[in-house]
């Protein structure tokens, strides 16, 4: 059967299907190629609803896999029960307080990085409908293959940024050192109230988070008559900007506080030899805003710098790579 699949497999095309959920948002983007040739790329948008796979979804997608046999779905793990470890030997993963029976682990060069295998259960159940995925990534490893040939000397923090997580990792041109996945939107809820009151209605219990706010630039926010009929569509407007900016910078400041919360523990555990992080990068894959950027330089003063970085296009590009055995 190996020798038939050989055979046949340069009559059909390949079609790779990376798959990125984030906010309540299901992107999609399919590539298809053959003989090394693109024949079609195509992307879509869904809402996700209930936290259940779209119908229209699975649809275009099983609209692929009936007309091509060989389609290969890969998609980003998002769980706080994954990391980064820099040790020479899996099992030394005990000295971490992890047991390697409960986790799935990968070892590269000098560095490696593992999950939880229940959690591996818990993608491939929440994709049934599918039959399941072809590739589930760690996102260090995406972040890994996307800077690895930028990396120098220079010991950096990354961020890999998304509307409701972020990933960070440590690391330099010798190796990788550090890693941690947090969901972001869970642990605004009591940040985005207390920064409502701070910007709309300041009280006594809301000048500290004023006080961080306000060497922060608000020129985009602009006065309107409220009063005038014709400026009712423009008021609407702005409030709206003035409404997702203050979530933007609410976002921002939990953000920073899970930076430096990291950054702590890589400084205090004597697991990690390292000397100090110099600067922190942004893989920007929401289009952050400048005041975001510098109010978490101004928190954590470290020069924070920001590189654009579109993960579908990432994510597609390490399910070939792994599909071409890297």
């Amino acid at each position: 059967m190996l020798g038939f699949d050989r055979i046949i497999r340069p009559l059909f095309s390949n079609v790779f299907i990376a798959i990125n959920i984030d906010n309540n948002n299901c992107q999609i983007r399919v590539l298809r190629t053959k003989k090394e040739r693109i024949f079609e790329e195509v992307e879509r948008e869904f809402n996700i609803i209930d936290n259940l796979l779209p119908m229209a979804a699975i649809r275009f997608i099983e609209s692929y896999k009936k007309r091509y046999p060989f389609c290969y779905i890969g998609v980003i793990a998002k769980t706080y029960n994954q990391s980064v470890f820099h040790i020479k030997k899996i099992k030394e993963l005990g000295k971490l307080g992890v047991d390697i029976r409960e986790y799935k682990a990968l070892k590269f060069k000098d560095w490696g990085v593992y999950i939880k295998k229940n959690e591996v259960d818990d993608i491939q159940r929440f994709f049934k409908k599918l039959h399941g995925v072809d590739y589930i990534f760690s996102p260090f490893v995406l972040i890994y293959k996307s800077i690895s040939s930028r990396l120098d000397s220079v010991l950096r923090l990354y961020v890999l940024q998304e509307k409701s997580n972020i990933a960070l990792f440590i690391a330099n041109a010798k190796s990788v050192y550090f890693g941690g996945y947090f969901m972001i939107e869970s642990d605004m809820g009591k940040e985005s109230e207390e920064a409502s009151l701070a910007v709309i209605t300041p009280k006594e219990e809301s000048i500290d988070l004023l006080d961080e706010f306000e060497d922060l630039n608000f020129d985009f926010i602009q006065d309107v008559d409220v009063e005038s009929d014709a400026h009712l569509d423009t008021k609407d407007e702005i409030m709206q900007e003035a409404s997702e900016a203050v979530d933007e910078l609410t976002k921002a400041a939990v953000i920073a506080s899970i930076i430096q919360n990291s950054i702590t523990e890589f400084y205090n555990n004597d697991y990690y030899e390292e000397k100090f992080v110099e600067e922190i990068v942004f893989l920007d894959n929401v289009g952050m805003m400048e005041e975001s950027l510098s109010y978490i330089e101004q928190v954590t003063l470290l020069p924070v710098s920001r590189w654009q970085f579109t993960l579908i296009e990432e994510l597609l590009e390490i399910i070939q790579q792994e599909f071409r055995g890297r």
